[in-house]
């Protein structure tokens, strides 16, 4: 088996109670700050520079929790701002470069974006955004970079408590157009509906700690290990042992021998 990619971090925390735990990714020149929002008026003005943020509520009994992806030019006046125009979040996420020169305008914008993604295709995380954040204007060799520092974000979020996708899901969503998949109304029928998948077709598992097989059956179901699941997610749960699972990132339809994740399939249809 692979070993999995590892994102250091030095980790620095504060004897006082409450104030905020930094983390330091040397590697990507990344520099978070982990805080409560009773606290952010005592962050130093270094962090009121360009970067993202995630406002954090807490995690509900079943690992769930719900989240806000922001951008901003001066994150910490944004925060201050966000204790008094939402009431649901109680820690927040500051995402900054550790650079001498602060993300531009279009890297903030992409990061969000991303990060959002990331998110939407966890199942643990609700993200509450309105609408699908991005931009796409970064070119192409910085988006690599930007990827993997969307990528360390999640990890910092795992380190704090805060469960994301897997590996294998988050390499599919890597894959996947920008979509807010989590608010889709197309389901497994509406894709044989539009011949995007056809009875028979096979699926594998794009989870390499969890390989297997199954087939897509008209109207709209899974057929693994001779049962039928009505959702990926359900026929992904039943792989994973009961494990939950975002189905959409779980399986991939072969086309051309090769796998495409669902989620792809679902977001051209949601794009039409």
């Amino acid at each position: 088996m692979a070993q999995a990619d590892v994102f250091p971090f030095t980790v620095l925390v504060p004897d006082a109670p409450g104030e905020a735990i930094e983390l330091i990714d040397r590697n990507h020149a990344l520099r978070l700050a982990f805080v409560h929002r009773d606290f952010i008026a005592r962050l130093s003005d270094q962090w009121d520079t360009s970067g993202i943020y995630i406002l954090l509520e807490p995690v509900a009994a079943d690992g769930t929790w719900g989240a806000y992806v922001g951008k901003a030019g001066q994150v910490k006046t944004r925060l201050l701002r966000h204790t008094k125009e939402k009431d649901s979040w109680l820690r927040a996420l500051l995402v900054v470069s550790n650079q001498r020169e602060p993300f531009h305008t279009a890297e903030i914008g992409w990061l969000e974006g991303q990060v959002h993604s990331l998110l939407v295709n966890s199942y643990y995380a609700k993200p509450s955004n309105r609408q699908n954040p991005g931009d796409d204007t970064v070119a192409a060799w910085d988006q690599a970079s930007l990827w993997t520092i969307a990528r360390g974000v999640t990890h910092a979020l795992r380190l704090l408590g805060y469960e994301t996708a897997e590996e294998a899901e988050i390499a599919a969503i890597d894959r996947s157009p920008r979509v807010r998949l989590n608010s889709s109304k197309v389901s497994l029928a509406d894709l044989f509906q539009r011949e995007l998948l056809r009875g028979g077709d096979r699926l594998v598992s794009l989870n390499g700690q969890w390989p297997a097989e199954a087939t897509a059956q008209v109207p709209g179901e899974i057929i693994y290990n001779g049962e039928r699941f009505g959702s990926p997610s359900a026929a992904a749960s039943a792989v994973r042992q009961g494990g939950a699972a975002n189905g959409w990132a779980f399986w991939g339809v072969i086309r051309d021998g090769q796998p495409v994740p669902l989620a792809v399939l679902r977001a051209e249809l949601d794009a039409q």
